[in-house]
C-alpha cells in the first residue's frame, strides 16, 4: 500500500511540475510573439523614415518634424522591446558564469566558454 500512495504522490507531483513548465511556455510563447510584433512595429517605422527621405528629397534629417516624430516613435519602441526582452530573459533565467560572466542556460552544469562548473 505504501508503494501505491507513493507513486501517487509522485504523479501528483509530476503533474503540479507539468503544470508549471507549460505555463511558463505559454507565457513566454506570448510574449515572443508580443516582441516580434513590437519589432515589425519598430521596423516599419524605419521604412517609413527611409521613404521620407527618398521620396521628399530630406537632407537634413534632424530638421525635419516628420522624421523626428517617427525618431521618437523609434525610442519608444526600443523601451518597449527592452522590457519584453527582460520579462522574456527573467523567465527564462540565463545562468551567468561566475568565472567570465559568460550568459548560458540554467540547466548546465559546466560553462560552455570556460567550461568551469556553475554554482
Amino acid at each position: 500500500m505504501d508503494i501505491v500512495k507513493t507513486v501517487a504522490r509522485t504523479m501528483v507531483s509530476a503533474g503540479v511540475e507539468g503544470h508549471k513548465v507549460a505555463k511558463k511556455l505559454s507565457k513566454l510563447a506570448q510574449l515572443n510573439i508580443s516582441l516580434q510584433v513590437e519589432k515589425d512595429k519598430q521596423r516599419s517605422y524605419y521604412e517609413e523614415i527611409g521613404k521620407l527621405v527618398h521620396n521628399e528629397n530630406i537632407t537634413n534629417v534632424t530638421s525635419s518634424p516628420m522624421i523626428k516624430e517617427l525618431r521618437e516613435k523609434i525610442m519608444m519602441q526600443d523601451r518597449v522591446i527592452e522590457k519584453l526582452t527582460d520579462q522574456i530573459n527573467g523567465i527564462k533565467k540565463p545562468s551567468v558564469c561566475d568565472y567570465c560572466g559568460h550568459v548560458g542556460k540554467e540547466s548546465e552544469k559546466y560553462c560552455s566558454k570556460c567550461a568551469r562548473p556553475r554554482k
